[in-house]
């Protein structure tokens, strides 16, 4: 990024208005009259050294002139010559070896080890346990080996174990923290006092020089001028004034105070006894004399760059970090803990006992005018109240027995309402007679008392089972503040009021809207005048969930920590969102909702009038019988079993065509087959005894069945709507082709029924065609080409909120059809239908699911022929050579890490150390030698790509690249390392023109030679600054001192990076393009503030060897200083002296003057 965007708020300067954008182009009509414009690059194919610095004379080389970068050319191939094969000792070719350097004596000897030792642990596999949020939900009946995809589906949502690769070092010594924990120790508002050596020119020839020796009391608070002056005055002026041989010109003071002589045997006697023993033979002094200051003598600085901000362009952590949620943490929206407290009568205060009531709570959308969350069930009755129910009142278990529950909302809005029913058991009777005595809530005498609980017991008895709506109610979840905000309308003691009495022949979304549109609705807390009240009230208590509840169970039933298994449970309330969650499963979920919704009736014919209608909804596992029990599957309701074998809808009096508003929740079986099935049994109600004789006649008269499959044709889930046909009869084995033509219909098989569905379901994609042939066809480990092709366009077709709902499963299948084939084709076609769903699912704005994949799901896998980054590698390069790779490069990250950890994991496994995954120090033979030439091979072609590419996506691309680098380096031959990082540095030469690409400036590229420029210092910078160990890497020892020629020549053996990155800088400081310039600037300036806020190399010793690797900076501004200090650009200026300083300030008091004593005058 061009440096015109930052800003130094201490020097009060305004940027200068000749900095270019923050994107670098190229204009054709720049302007060439600066004659002081160095050449963009070299021409010469060979890395640049370090010996031109001492050798480059300071004219000027024109440069080409630039062109405007041409549009990406979409559609082309990479060329063949990348494809090559590479020599075996071309591939053992490296411009340095490290690894045989690095155990050379002169590394093991060196007495300050933070220099130069790498840990051999810097890289480890961590296993994270899972944290389960409930129990094993792994269903019972399951069987594995049924399914593949069923396995696949159970073995990641029970995995308990993950391996994560991570760089044990990066946390501690990362840039980011490390400029963190200077920002935080250091602040120019507290700054110490400090003194320093000051060497005045004298204004005669001869030079007066004094060193003034701060005092003990100068280390604290800030002394006055006048105390100064008082204090320099008595001291004792220790001073030698040196001449040099060659020169009358003064040299710089030595101190040679006892206390401040050095000792030769400490621990960096190695350097600084070559130094002082080099300062002694050119000055004449004796050795006592000679002595330099004592590095514990020195009062600690303050860093210079701890004052200065970073570039903009470096990787911030949130975009280099690799540092996920975990894959089971969950993003919730707000969750509301609703207990209800109350539900009275006023009537029922009137009674001894009351007859029982069934309460039902869900939220409503009153915009969208449905439902969205499932339904609540609970109730009040009492003991002596259920003893009214006899024989209908069957065992209870807990779970069915709660008053609480915890609802979530994960868009809150003023639209959502908490939506409340009471029911009662079915009397005959219109509904406006049974509820007139609760309308009037009054019983004058006692034998109207008597008469009224009579009855109750009579209906109670003989229809328990059934139910009719009685009353209902709502009120708003949310409130809008001051602020703007959805406020939740929580507290103690909120009313339901008023109760309205239920309106048979209007469905809930018409009653919510004949309540909501009158003046006086709820939403301003009165009553409609088009209801009629019952008398009553419920009331609850609202207040947020987030926190931890002891004994909450989902959806389910799954019991959620931390939970005793003995007191009243939290029941979980499944949401029903407005769209799809882009949100991977979590966990084993397996359940159907079915919604009855109409029947009609009007015109069946038969000896049982069809009038008070009943649904029956069992789960069927087979069409043996229709009369047979289901499934035990069925959620139970309120104070009842957990699971029962049927659910019963509510009735409507004396009604030929209902509206039905029950939930049947169900427990899908896990392995589905295509016997099961719905059956909807249809009954007649006789609310009264056809004879009065006979006690145990049964109320209910089937009047016909209705049949919905799980799985229709093709083995296409069951869709949310269906419209079906009544049979009068259901014979056995009504499901076979065979007895559709015995079967009678209601009016000759006209669809009359009508009910609606929906899947929650984490092993089902029953919204979603596409995926569900996907899951369902990919049986086998390994499928030929064509049924590859047909699967693969199953998933190209499928739904993204799909995609990522299933994205952990999906991708592990994908993986493993890729690496299992042995077909090329469909290797290529699995690789590229993975990108292309990483691409979908990245373009949603879910990144962090496909990181959560490959941080802590993706795996080895342990029955492939091949390792997996070898197949990934391989298959990558077949497909850039082949098709269209666009797909891949816009993803490139995921595949560039999943290489990066399956090279990690296989490494565990072959050298069967647990705990850090490179403790054998051996680097050479860990990948052979073909995965070195597939490798190289595939950083060449996406360096290609690149310079083909534009804007920033060439950018991502390179930026991608170098954090591979970056992660290699503890695994691989880092000498094998440096030479990618010097083969990607070439190709980004502007002079180097690449194959396949048209021949315009830029080195055939369509980006402009500046932004490749760009491109190739954003790669150096992170190379330098995201390593943890850079300084080791360059290996700072100490270097014989010689010419400047000679000893910068050392460099390129022993100093790799760093001459790499001094090298560009030195090609383009002098280039005519101001932003190219500051770029080269700014990567110096992030890599010298990452070493110089280090905390490991605060130790002046390590400073100045630590210095002495970019010593040459100090050439490089002599010779542009020319060309550097004719800028206008105050910016540019800044940061070179800047660097400078940073050099002369942190380098060996005496090493550049040893440089400017040994180098000729010439």
């Amino acid at each position: 990024m061009s440096g015109g965007k930052v800003m130094f708020p201490s020097l009060k300067r305004e940027k200068s208005p000749s900095l270019p954008a923050v994107t670098l182009s190229v204009d054709s009509s720049t302007n060439n009259d600066n004659a002081l414009a160095d050449a963009t690059s070299p021409t010469s194919s060979k890395r640049f050294s370090l010996t031109h610095l001492a050798l480059a004379s300071s004219s000027a080389v024109t440069s080409p002139p630039s062109s405007s970068p041409s549009s990406p050319q979409q559609g082309k191939r990479v060329p063949d010559s990348y494809f090559r094969e590479t020599p075996e000792d071309e591939l053992a070719q490296y411009p340095m070896d490290f690894e045989k350097y690095y155990e050379s004596k002169e590394v093991s000897r060196e007495p300050l080890k933070d220099l130069v030792i790498i840990p051999t642990d810097e890289l480890e596999v961590v296993p994270v346990r899972r944290e389960f949020r409930h129990a094993d939900s792994t269903p019972k009946n399951y069987t594995r080996g049924t399914s593949l995809f069923l396995d696949d589906c159970m073995d990641t949502y029970r995995k308990d174990v993950y391996k994560v690769v991570r760089r044990k070092y990066h946390a501690k010594f990362s840039a980011a923290t490390i400029r963190r924990q200077s920002n935080s120790n250091a602040s120019t508002n507290s700054m110490p006092f400090e003194l320093y050596q000051i060497d005045p020119l004298a204004r005669s020839e001869s030079v007066d020089e004094e060193l003034a020796q701060p005092s003990p009391t100068m280390r604290g608070a800030r002394p006055s001028i006048s105390a100064e002056r008082k204090d320099s005055a008595s001291m004792e002026r220790r001073e030698s004034t040196v001449t040099d041989k060659r020169s009358s010109r003064p040299t710089l003071p030595m101190d040679i105070s006892p206390q401040s002589s050095v000792d030769l045997e400490g621990e960096d006697e190695l350097h600084l006894d070559y130094v002082d023993k080099k300062v002694a033979s050119i000055i004449p002094s004796s050795p006592a004399s000679c002595t330099l200051a004592s590095p514990t003598s020195i009062v600690p600085r303050t860093t210079l760059f701890s004052l200065t901000p970073n570039s903009d362009s470096d990787p911030s952590p949130s975009s280099s970090s690799r540092d996920y949620p975990l894959p089971y943490s969950r993003k919730t929206g707000v969750q509301i803990l609703v207990e209800v407290t109350k539900l009275e009568f006023r009537l029922s205060n009137q009674l001894d006992e009351a007859e029982p009531f069934y309460c039902s709570m869900f939220v409503y959308d009153q915009a969208r005018r449905m439902r969205v969350s499932e339904t609540f069930y609970f109730d009040f009755n009492s003991d002596k109240t259920e003893k009214m129910l006899g024989i209908h009142q069957g065992p209870k278990e807990r779970e069915t027995c709660s008053k609480r529950a915890i609802f979530q909302v994960t868009h809150p809005n003023q639209d959502l309402f908490l939506f409340l029913r009471v029911e009662k058991v079915l009397q005959g009777g219109d509904l406006e007679d049974v509820c007139e005595p609760y309308i009037r809530a009054t019983l004058k005498t006692d034998k109207d008392k008597e008469k009224f609980m009579t009855q109750a017991r009579q209906f109670c008895g003989r229809l328990g089972t059934f139910r009719q709506g009685f009353c209902w109610s709502m009120i708003p979840l949310f409130m809008e503040d001051k602020a703007g905000m959805q406020e939740l309308s929580q507290g103690d003691g909120i009313t339901f009021a008023p109760l309205y009495r239920h309106k048979t022949d209007m469905a809930d979304a018409v009653m919510v809207d004949t309540a909501l549109g009158d003046p006086g609705s709820v939403k301003t807390g009165g009553s409609s005048k088009k209801l009629k009240n019952i008398p009553g009230v419920c009331m609850v208590n609202i207040k947020d969930a987030s926190g931890t509840l002891a004994n909450r169970i989902t959806p389910s039933y799954a019991a959620v920590a931390p939970s005793d298994g003995k007191g009243e449970v939290v029941r979980e309330v499944e949401e029903f969102p407005r769209v799809a969650r882009l949100a991977p499963h979590l966990d084993y979920v397996h359940l159907l909702y079915v919604y009855p919704e109409t029947i009609n009736f009007s015109n069946r014919s038969g000896s049982v009038n069809a009038r008070n209608i009943c649904i029956k909804v069992s789960l069927m596992a087979n069409d043996d019988n229709v009369n047979q029990e289901g499934i035990k599957a069925i959620f139970g309701r309120s104070s009842c079993e957990a699971l029962v074998t049927k659910a019963y809808t509510g009735v409507t009096y004396h009604s030929k065509t209902p509206n039905f508003y029950d939930e049947i929740k169900i427990a899908l079986p896990v392995h589905i087959l295509p016997s099961h099935h719905l059956l909807f049994t249809f009954y007649h109600i006789a609310c009264q005894r056809a004879d009065k004789d006979q006690i145990h006649d049964s109320p209910a008269v089937p009047l016909g069945y209705a049949v919905l499959p799980l799985l229709g044709p093709g083995g296409k889930f069951i869709s949310e709507e269906e419209n079906l046909p009544v049979a009068m009869e259901c014979p056995p084995k009504y499901l076979s082709p065979q007895m559709e033509n015995i079967m009678r219909y209601v009016e000759n098989k006209k669809q009359l029924f009508q009910v609606r569905t929906r899947v929650v379901s984490s092993v089902y994609a029953s919204s979603d065609r596409n995926m569900s042939r996907f899951l369902g066809s990919l049986e086998d480990e390994v499928v030929n080409p064509e049924e590859a092709q047909e699967l693969l366009r199953y998933l190209s077709a499928s739904k993204v909120e799909s995609l990522v709902q299933f994205f952990h499963v999906l991708m592990g299948q994908l993986v493993r059809l890729m690496c299992m084939s042995e077909s090329i084709e469909v290797t290529a076609a699995t690789f590229v239908a993975m990108a292309e769903t990483i691409g979908r699912v990245a373009e949603e704005g879910c990144m962090d699911v496909v990181g959560q994949y490959v941080q802590y799901m993706f795996d080895n896998l342990p029955t492939s022929p091949r390792p997996v980054y070898e197949v990934i590698v391989s298959t990558w390069l077949h497909v850039m050579r082949h098709f269209d790779s666009d797909a891949v490069l816009k993803i490139v990250r995921v595949p560039l890490w999943m290489i990066f950890k399956s090279m990690c994991l296989h490494l565990l496994t072959t050298e069967a150390k647990p705990g850090p995954i490179v403790a054998n120090p051996n680097r050479k033979g860990r990948f052979s030698l073909w995965f070195h030439a597939e490798l190289q091979r595939l950083v060449s072609v996406l360096v290609w790509e690149a310079k083909r590419t534009s804007g920033p996506f060439a950018r991502e691309l390179i930026r991608q690249l170098a954090l591979f680098i970056v992660d290699l380096l503890p695994v691989m031959d880092r000498g094998y390392l440096f030479k990618l990082i010097e083969r990607i540095v070439k190709d980004l030469d502007p002079a180097i023109t690449s194959p396949g690409l048209n021949g315009s400036a830029g080195g055939g590229s369509n980006e402009g030679p500046d932004v490749l420029i760009e491109l190739k210092f954003v790669f150096l910078k992170i190379i330098m600054v995201e390593y943890e160990f850079l300084v080791p890497l360059n290996l700072p020892l100490p270097d014989k001192i010689e010419t400047i020629a000679k000893t910068f020549n050392s460099f390129s053996q022993h100093h790799f990076l760093s001459e790499l990155l001094l090298g560009q800088a030195h090609d383009f400081l002098g280039h005519k393009e101001e932003g190219v310039r500051i770029e080269a600037l700014t990567a110096l300036r992030d890599v010298f503030s990452r070493v110089d806020q280090d905390p490991r190399y605060q130790d002046p010793r390590a400073k100045w060897r630590v210095t002495g690797l970019y010593l040459p900076l100090v050439s490089v501004a002599v010779q542009k200083w020319d060309v550097l200090s004719s800028r206008e650009s105050f910016f540019e200026r800044h940061l070179m002296l800047l660097e400078v300083l940073f050099v002369l300030k942190n380098m060996h008091p005496q090493l550049l003057r040893v440089f400017w004593r040994e180098e000729p005058r010439n």
